[in-house]
């Protein structure tokens, strides 16, 4: 007689499941936390036009903000 796939160790499929669950949410907050914490601090130098420059000699180039 064939036992039914899914009710053949079911305790052990639903604890397998719940931990699988419980992994997914804690690496996606992790790396949600990683992101921000990225972001937060790596702030990529900002170009400025010409018309804030007092000379036009450096046009485009990127600039520190002081």
């Amino acid at each position: 007689m064939k036992k039914n796939w899914i009710t053949n160790n079911f305790w052990v499929k639903a604890l397998s499941l719940i931990l699988a669950v419980i992994t997914w949410f804690y690496v996606n907050a992790e790396l949600t936390k990683q992101k921000k914490t990225r972001d937060e601090f790596y702030k990529p130098p900002t170009v400025k036009s010409a018309q804030d420059q007092p000379t036009a000699g450096n046009k485009g180039y990127i600039t520190e903000n002081r």
